[in-house]
C-alpha cells in the first residue's frame, strides 16, 4: 500500500497560497464564532423550569434573558 503524503500537490506547489487558505479560514472560523455568542435568547419556561432558566440567566447575563410568564 502506498503511504499516504501529508500535503497535496498544490499544497506544496503554492505554500504560501496554502498558509494564506487555512489562515484566512482561521480569521472566518473567529468571526462566524463571534456573531454567534453576540445573540440574545429570550427564556419564556413553565413554572417548573424556571429556576434552571434563572440559572442560565444569571450564569451568562450577556446572552439569556429571562421573562416571568403567568
Amino acid at each position: 500500500m502506498k503511504p499516504k503524503m501529508p500535503y497535496t500537490y498544490s499544497q506544496l506547489a503554492y505554500p504560501n497560497c496554502y498558509y494564506y487558505y487555512r489562515r484566512w479560514n482561521r480569521l472566518e472560523y473567529a468571526r462566524h464564532r463571534e456573531m454567534q455568542s453576540r445573540k440574545r435568547y429570550q427564556l419564556i419556561a413553565a413554572k417548573e423550569w424556571e429556576g434552571l432558566a434563572l440559572d442560565l440567566e444569571a450564569a451568562y447575563p450577556e446572552r439569556f434573558h429571562f421573562h416571568h410568564t403567568k
